[in-house]
């Protein structure tokens, strides 16, 4: 029977439950879908690679990541490279997969595979970026901005800075809310803290659609 698997790059906790919740916001029964958590840089390829090789005729794997400094199209170069690597030419035609030629979508081969870069294509950053888009209408983000604009005169924050950003803005959302506090996007949205259901943030809307296409 094929399967669908979903690998997200980072921390099961929290990227894997973002997904299952926007799933969960647009309806989507999910409990059948195979969710592959893949670790950070240094380890999530060695278990995709594994993941690829031993997908089977009529399985959809949809593999999502952070896009971080780089250029989303570049990672979609990287695994077009790798893909066609781990996968000898003999699988690719017995099991009619075509290798993307695109982000955010799933070509038309009988075992398919689909890659999405966050927060969206052409943007580089991750899934916090892409959460803060979220509370862009709420008054407390231009708190979060000016708190940041103020500590980073002095560039101090080397790294990381869309993750701390997004923790203080849960902070401040939960104690203005009195709501138990969370330490990351995959919390925010299980607990409905994240409006997911929103519908004109281009970068949400993109990642909603090709989870619907996965889900088909």
């Amino acid at each position: 029977m094929a399967k669908k698997f979903i690998a997200i790059e980072g921390n099961p906790n929290d990227d894997a439950n973002f997904v299952r919740a926007l799933f969960k916001s647009m309806k989507i029964d999910y409990t059948n879908f195979k969710f592959e958590s893949l670790g950070g840089e240094g380890e999530f390829e060695k278990k995709l690679k594994e993941l690829v090789k031993n997908l089977q005729k009529g399985d959809t794997l949809a593999f999502i990541r952070d896009a971080e400094n780089k250029k989303p199209i570049d990672h979609l170069k990287s695994l077009q490279k790798q893909l066609k690597e781990w996968l000898p030419e003999s699988k690719l035609k017995a099991f009619n997969i075509i290798v993307p030629n695109k982000l955010s979508q799933f070509e038309d081969g009988e075992t398919k595979i689909g890659i999405y870069v966050l927060p969206s294509e052409g943007e580089s950053g991750s899934l916090e970026d892409l959460c803060l888009k979220l509370f862009i209408k709420e008054p407390l983000s231009e708190c979060v901005e000016s708190f940041f604009a103020c500590i980073q005169k002095d560039n101090k924050i080397k790294k990381h800075l869309s993750k701390k950003k997004l923790l203080l803005q849960l902070a401040l959302f939960c104690c203005s809310q009195e709501k138990d506090f969370v330490y990351n996007a995959g919390s925010a949205a299980q607990k409905d803290y994240l409006n997911l259901k929103q519908n004109d943030i281009p970068e949400l809307n993109n990642l909603k659609t090709f989870l619907k296409e996965f889900a088909k």
